[in-house]
């Protein structure tokens, strides 16, 4: 019997993720559990319900409730932009140049 074969845009229908994060996850884990995760079948990958099984518990430390740690702070700042660092040297340069009046 012929396993019925998922491509991998049906199995990302059914997974919260993208297919880049998929793509890396699978390099990353392409056997689990004494089977493989996913096939390699004329270039294209495909997956039969029981990769999906063993793909879905490699997924499972990463979606465990104990392994989430608080987000760091994150900042907005960022570096002046080239345009405004040029404002602020050229008016520093004409405020310089600038002759002050001599007091009598």
């Amino acid at each position: 019997m012929v396993p019925d074969f998922l491509t991998l845009r049906e199995v990302l229908a059914r997974l919260p993720c993208g297919r880049t994060f998929l793509l890396g996850h699978l390099a990353r884990h392409p056997m689990y559990a004494g089977g493989p995760t996913h096939r390699r079948i004329a270039g294209r990958i495909v997956f039969t319900e029981h990769d999906i099984a063993r793909l879905m518990e490699t997924f499972a430390p990463c979606l465990s409730a104990s392994s989430s740690a608080p987000e760091a702070p994150r900042s907005t700042f960022a570096a002046p932009s080239a345009e405004r660092e040029f404002s602020r040297a050229l008016a520093l340069l004409t405020k310089g140049l600038q002759k002050k009046p001599r007091s009598a």
